[in-house]
């Protein structure tokens, strides 16, 4: 827990970066416009839910179980928002308040432009999600051992059959190694 070095500042007086982890809202030029990206809000999005989970499946399916080192897969995240592109223009009309008749006109380079800001501020909501999901899954699946059993070699006699007792005989009398 960090300490903090007096009264917290006025908000006119915080970083950009301090603004941009409490609001993180992104205005991009699209289609000659200023659209502004913005992220839902908690009862907001309980409402959202049912629009972000096929989503959030399908970026499950995609990222599963991760390797350090292991790059994730654009492409394939890409035809999962194509899959799931309903979903997807309902979360984006409520996150710029723009209808769907916007997005319609909207051409490719601009529609990708959007898709960066729109990730750029909803990555934490799915993100989020994911790990729920993933939490939720480990803590069913058994583990094949017992707590019990996982301590017991740590703990057992390290004296082993094949190892013979002391005795008051010379070293010799040891097996060649």
């Amino acid at each position: 827990m960090s300490k903090q070095s007096g009264p917290p500042r006025p908000v006119g007086e915080r970083t950009a970066e301090e603004v941009a982890i409490i609001h993180p809202d992104r205005t991009v030029q699209l289609a000659g416009e200023a659209v502004t990206v913005r992220a839902f809000g908690f009862v907001e999005a309980l409402g959202l839910e049912r629009f972000a989970q096929p989503i959030t499946r399908a970026l499950r399916a995609i990222l599963g179980p991760s390797k350090p080192g292991e790059r994730v897969d654009v492409e394939a995240i890409m035809a999962a928002l194509g899959d799931q592109r309903e979903a997807f223009l309902q979360l984006a009309q409520v996150s710029t308040g723009r209808g769907r008749d916007f997005f319609d006109r909207l051409d490719d380079a601009d529609g990708l432009r959007f898709m960066v800001a729109f990730w750029e501020v909803h990555a934490p909501f799915f993100v989020r999600r994911l790990v729920l999901a993933a939490s939720a899954e480990a803590a069913q699946r058994p583990t094949g051992r017992s707590s019990p059993d996982s301590s017991a070699p740590a703990t057992a006699s390290t004296k082993s059959a094949g190892t013979p007792a002391p005795s008051s005989s010379s070293s010799s009398d040891s097996p060649a190694g």
